[in-house]
């Protein structure tokens, strides 16, 4: 009789074991369904919610702290909001381990359906494995035992160390003309973080008819800038670079006393940004916009007489592409 009582248990034991550990991820948020939904959705991955009902939505510029002071006060690994909007409805994933958030907006407002619950529950999902680093965004998030190790493998996989931006815009203030089209070539080097771009931006050669002078002039530039992005949305990376540079400026033409061919090298001071849109992890597309100090006075003389000055300020401005290539 024992044994049979035996074999009744272990049959009705189900084959897969529950996690023997939880982990608490805090549920800001009055929706219902939601909560159902999430809790169904976390579950795979032995994640438990704690609601708290006493929270005031978080401003815009205080997600992460505000998602901090709930997790601590919890003793959670991570916090979620579904924040009631005007048209919609935002939802914030914050990660206590990385301390930083993902917000996405949602295009209904609470209460929702069953249908809308499950879909901001997935997407919760997804923001949370995110934010852990696992490139698997379909699959439930690891516990966060487990995120650092698999943060470290995906790193090892995903950074990226070499990408090319190209650009295409104008270029005001240049020497010969108020505005002329340029074009650029820049080589960063990691360009997810602090690092290193050395560039190349070329225009055509302009046209320069004065009564002192006709002839044709080109300025053409080489810069190496340290450059630091930052993610301030999460498809948007937004690039800020300080440089040196050198302008390579040729003057050729005529004068009244005969001809004039005149090579002139001229170091610069360039600050750059640069705005990107992620088509995905390899493209992205966006606008850039940089200025150009000239550290000495570019004048042109034949004898006592100023024939040409050329400006020291120039700002270039153009769309931008950029690839990820290793």
């Amino acid at each position: 009789m024992r044994a049979l009582v035996f074999l009744v248990v272990a049959l009705a034991t189900p084959a897969h074991a529950a996690p023997a550990s939880t982990e608490p991820i805090v549920l800001a948020s009055e929706d219902r369904a939601f909560e159902a939904a999430l809790r169904d959705a976390l579950a795979p991955a032995g994640m438990t919610l704690i609601l708290v009902r006493d929270a005031s939505p978080a401003a815009i510029g205080d997600f992460v702290g505000a998602s901090r002071a709930l997790a601590d006060r919890e003793h959670a690994t991570s916090t979620v909001w579904l924040i009631a909007a005007r048209e919609g409805a935002t939802l914030v994933a914050y990660d206590r381990d990385v301390d930083r958030v993902l917000v996405r907006t949602l295009p209904y407002r609470p209460p929702l359906d069953a249908s809308q619950a499950a879909e901001a529950a997935r997407t919760v999902r997804t923001m949370l494995r995110a934010l852990r680093v696992t490139p698997d965004s379909d699959l439930a998030p690891p516990h966060a035992e487990d995120a650092a190790a698999v943060r470290a493998r995906s790193g090892a996989i995903d950074r990226t160390l070499l990408a090319l931006d190209v650009d295409a815009g104008v270029r005001v203030n240049g020497p010969g003309a108020v505005a002329a089209p340029t074009g650029g070539l820049t080589v960063i080097w990691r360009p997810e973080a602090l690092g290193v771009a050395a560039s190349a931006r070329f225009a055509p050669a302009a046209d320069v008819a004065t009564s002192a002078i006709t002839g044709r002039i080109s300025d053409e530039s080489f810069a190496v800038a340290a450059r630091y992005p930052r993610w301030v949305a999460p498809e948007i990376e937004l690039a800020g670079s300080a440089a040196a540079a050198v302008h390579i400026v040729r003057l050729h033409g005529q004068v009244a006393t005969g001809g004039i061919d005149k090579l002139r090298l001229d170091p610069a001071a360039r600050l750059g940004i640069t705005a990107t849109y992620a088509l995905g992890r390899v493209l992205g597309v966006g606008i850039g916009m940089s200025s150009d100090v000239l550290l000495r006075r570019q004048q042109y003389t034949v004898g006592d007489d100023r024939v040409l000055t050329v400006p020291r300020v120039q700002v270039s401005a153009g769309v931008v592409f950029t690839a990820r290539i290793l």
